[in-house]
């Protein structure tokens, strides 16, 4: 927990940086509820394609290491 307390207000620019960050998100849901909604499900609808397809390219070459090379070998303590 205390990693990401000091990810998001490690510095006093951090800090501002993540107040200002959230203050924004505030104030648009406020003005536009379901804005933030809306916005992520077009992000998401988006991307899935993108990574759908990076996990099929990610299996294959996986796969075809798996083939040509064999299973990983352990490594001794």
């Amino acid at each position: 927990m205390k990693q990401w307390f000091m990810f998001f207000f490690g510095s006093p620019q951090r800090a501002v940086a993540t107040l200002a960050v959230f203050g924004a998100l505030m104030a648009v849901n406020r003005a536009a509820p379901g804005a933030l909604r809306e916005a992520a499900a077009g992000v998401w609808s988006e991307l899935s394609p993108l990574l759908v397809a990076g996990l099929a390219i990610f299996f294959a070459v996986a796969g075809l290491k798996l083939i040509v090379f064999g299973p990983a070998k352990k490594k001794k303590r």
